[in-house]
């Protein structure tokens, strides 16, 4: 999967559920490439068009906006809330887009949290004094790290919604489509290591103060 001037959706005036099926399209490079970007606050118009930098995240912001709490937060909220949206979609709980239209690929969730791994991994291994650049990469990484719903959020949320729906008529099957059970597994352990990496860092005064929520 790689995203493609071809098959690339999300442009002016194009917002909201593209954004997931361009996003779902990147390989891991492509994604590394963006999140680094957004978590450095560096807008690249020739590697993609202003709405992947102008309309979902506020650069260099933590949490949500300062100023309005509707509007655009932090790219670590973002990237994650992608990867859970993602997640809900698959369960039934949350539809991405129409009925019949093209799903977003589910592998995104797994691309993104190696790439989140990655980050923090780099952070760790900064020697001396790191720089403006070193420390936001890891106060974001961090931040992601955090705002990714554990499995057992993920579950006990789902399955509120799937009891009101049922309340209400609508009929959504209690089981757990298989490549969405595997996944969850894979995120515990995947949590599980980037949570540990992330106490390092906050533990480490170098880098300031790193929090996973905020």
């Amino acid at each position: 999967m790689t995203l493609t001037p071809e098959n690339l959706e999300s442009r002016d005036g194009i917002l909201g559920t593209p954004i997931y099926r361009d996003l779902g399209r990147m390989n891991e490079d492509q994604l590394e490439t963006y999140v680094r970007k957004a978590f450095l606050g560096e807008r690249d118009l020739d590697f993609l068009p202003p709405p992947f930098w102008d309309y979902y995240f506020r650069a260099g912001i933590h949490g949500e906006n300062p100023y309005n709490e509707k509007a655009p937060g932090s790219p670590a909220g973002f990237f994650a809330g992608v990867h859970d949206t993602i997640g809900s979609d698959k369960r039934g709980t949350f539809s991405i887009g129409r009925e019949g239209e093209e799903k977003p690929d589910f592998g995104y969730r797994r691309r993104i949290r190696n790439v989140i791994k990655k980050l923090l991994s780099e952070s760790l291994d900064v020697k001396g004094k790191p720089t403006q650049e070193q420390k936001r990469i890891a106060s974001f990484a961090v931040e992601t790290a955090g705002v990714f719903k554990s499995a057992e959020i993920f579950r006990l949320i789902g399955n509120d919604i799937v009891e009101e729906r049922r309340r209400y008529g609508q009929n959504i099957s209690s089981e757990y489509p298989q490549e969405l059970r595997e996944d969850l597994v894979q995120l515990e352990a995947d949590r599980g290591e980037m949570l540990a990496k992330a106490e390092i860092l906050m533990r480490d005064s170098r880098f300031g103060k790193l929090k996973l929520t905020y």
